[in-house]
């Protein structure tokens, strides 16, 4: 690649235009030459996401899709998220330069680039365009779905499981610390906040037993401080809820919104997507057995010192921690309200089921 060529992270959406997005693509499609683009949609949340419709001057061979998706930070909370977090650096690193060698189900991405100062932005294909259908929140999914997923995580997770690479390169830490401004937000949405929360629609069907704001925060923070100690560490997605997940036409599942990749136990992935995928009785029914599954495909990828099964229960049992405090407090602009009821449900349930408070000692 000739650095020259290398465009710069944009600031703003202003900024995209046709000569951009052909220097962009050129790193990868040398040769190919855009003449206008037009915006199709815009999706505002954690990060901007922009639909394009292309008109190509010069396609590549085999000639690119004429609409792509760009996702970057261009939000009034974007800075102070480079900044504490770098999520947009970390997806774009992931589709630049892990998502290659790993080989897991991802959008495939036509550009990827990122900056230290955390701003970082992809152009991807649109998965509409490859009859992927991309899952909902609110749609339970089937064991059979489960099973294939975790053999999706099970393929990221062995990549770099307790490997050195993980505490040597400064654009992954832990998903949250305890003393780190990334976990800024849920500092703010302690047992008051959590209550507020449950006393509304999204609470409805959470057990009384788990109906315990102070309990949860505290969980949430023991489980907080654990990780940084509970090794081995590998390669975690970091926020594998449905909701960030798709199916190819063919079955394969895979997932996108790369923002969250992070370093940290295994079982904070699988916890967290068995649980707030599944609908409650599926989960009941299935959830040892795809344990056991997960374990068996991580071995199959080459880890040769994978957790026993009642060590793998412990784990799975504790670490819905993340989610059930997140999902009671999330923002409806980051998520809509149908899908914040849904997963509270789902996580809530389960921690009753699983005994999570006592799993924690809280």
């Amino acid at each position: 690649m000739i650095e020259a060529m290398r465009p710069p992270i944009p600031t703003s959406l202003d900024e995209i235009d046709a000569a951009w997005l052909t220097r962009a693509l050129q790193r990868k499609y040398p040769g190919v030459n855009v003449g206008r683009i037009d915006v199709d949609t815009i999706v505002h949340g954690a990060g901007t996401k922009v639909r394009f419709n292309v008109v190509f001057e010069r396609n590549a061979n085999p000639p690119l899709n004429t609409t792509v998706w760009l996702k970057a930070g261009w939000e009034p909370h974007s800075e102070w998220l480079a900044q504490t977090s770098r999520i947009y650096a970390r997806e774009a690193w992931f589709y630049r330069d892990l998502q290659p060698p790993i080989a897991i189900n991802a959008p495939q991405a036509f550009y990827a680039d990122f900056d230290d100062r955390g701003r970082g932005i992809v152009v991807l294909e649109d998965l509409i365009q490859r009859r992927a259908t991309l899952n909902d929140c609110t749609v339970a999914a089937s064991a059979e779905q489960i099973h294939r997923s975790l053999d999706a995580l099970a393929r990221l997770h062995a990549y770099q499981w307790d490997n050195a690479f993980l505490d040597a390169t400064p654009l992954i830490d832990l998903p949250m610390r305890v003393d780190h401004p990334s976990s800024e937000w849920p500092r703010r949405n302690g047992p008051e906040v959590i209550a507020k929360f449950l006393a509304t629609a999204r609470g409805a069907e959470v057990p009384p037993e788990v109906n315990d704001p102070e309990r949860i925060d505290r969980a949430f923070w023991v489980h907080i401080d654990h990780m940084a100690r509970d090794r081995p560490h590998c390669l975690i997605h970091g926020d594998p809820h449905p909701g960030n997940g798709f199916v190819d036409a063919d079955g394969s599942p895979g997932f996108f919104d790369w923002q969250t990749i992070a370093k940290g136990p295994w079982a904070f992935d699988v916890a967290y997507h068995i649980v707030s995928s599944m609908d409650v009785e599926e989960r009941r029914r299935s959830e040892r057995a795809l344990l056991q599954h997960y374990l068996g495909r991580l071995r199959a990828y080459g880890v040769s010192a994978s957790p026993s099964f009642d060590e793998a229960w412990l784990q799975y049992r504790r670490y819905i921690a993340y989610g059930l405090h997140i999902w009671i407090s999330n923002p409806v602009h980051f998520q809509a309200e149908e899908n914040c009821k849904a997963l509270v449900t789902r996580l809530s349930i389960a921690a009753a089921d699983l005994k999570f408070f006592d799993a924690w000692g809280v």
